[in-house]
């Protein structure tokens, strides 16, 4: 008699729990769903800016342009935004979201295949090229490691191609 008393309040909590769910979650998205799209678009438009304060260099000297609306359909989760700088040869994906950023490198041939600029420093062909990138480095840090680097990064990326 002991359990199915339990199972009938942990049946009742749940169907209250998802009763609640199913009012505060729409009545949550009405009150702050385009609070959170507005912060959203301002967090990205704002990194696009300081991504073309930081590359201007490197994107003059190597043909470089943003790549509109890719990155967008990604999670907009916390304060991050996406932004992809496409080159002749070569695609910069960065990411930056709660204080960290992340750069991800593609080869025109394959521009969805993706490869942490942290990781491929590590390859031989990169070892003259300093220390790799960490998440806590600045864009313009970033900017500085991929001129200083820029022969070596498509062969780099090439070798990994499938």
């Amino acid at each position: 008699m002991g359990k199915s008393d339990t199972r009938l309040k942990v049946r009742f909590a749940v169907s209250v729990a998802r009763g609640v769910r199913f009012v505060v979650a729409p009545l949550y998205t009405a009150l702050f769903g385009r609070l959170e799209e507005a912060l959203y678009w301002r967090n990205r438009k704002r990194f696009i800016l300081e991504i073309e304060s930081a590359f201007s260099k490197v994107m003059a000297r190597h043909g470089g342009s943003i790549v509109p609306g890719e990155g967008e359909e990604m999670p907009r989760a916390f304060d991050y935004a996406v932004v992809t700088v496409a080159f002749v040869d070569l695609r910069v994906r960065l990411i930056r979201g709660r204080e960290e950023l992340v750069a991800q490198l593609a080869t025109v041939h394959n521009p969805h295949d993706w490869e942490e600029m942290s990781r491929l420093w590590r390859r031989e062909a990169l070892n003259e090229c300093g220390a790799p990138p960490t998440v806590y480095d600045h864009l313009d840090e970033v900017a500085e490691r991929l001129e200083r680097c820029w022969d070596r990064l498509v062969p780099a990326l090439a070798s990994t191609d499938h």
